[in-house]
């Protein structure tokens, strides 16, 4: 299995990334798990029982797919993610989706 995804997407509250992660799991050539959040990076008691069953646990079977990635929008507000993203999947790109602020806020209320 290929161990390292290839992104993730990111993003503010109600900024569009439930839409995101609907738009991309229909595409033929990407593997996203079904779930649109799947915190291993931002949680110590996921991250801490590891990599690889974070893997067989939401990427089983994906090696068809010519991209593997995840919409995980707490990764945005996690301190701790972006390092360990980095050490893990040093490749991987990260797309960020912003909104304004007070949009944000009005949507949210």
């Amino acid at each position: 299995m290929k161990n390292e995804l290839d992104f993730f997407v990111i993003g503010a509250m109600k900024s569009g990334t439930t839409s995101v992660h609907k738009y991309l799991s229909v595409h033929k050539d990407i593997f996203l798990p079904p779930e649109k959040e799947a915190p291993f990076f931002s949680e110590d008691k996921i991250y801490e029982d590891g990599y690889d069953k974070y893997l067989a646990e939401y990427f089983p079977s994906s090696n068809t797919y010519k991209l593997r990635g995840t919409v995980t929008p707490q990764y945005m507000l996690s301190s701790k993610a972006p390092k360990r993203l980095h050490k893990t999947c040093p490749n991987a790109k990260i797309i960020a989706i912003l909104r304004d602020p007070i949009e944000r806020a009005y949507s949210h209320y």
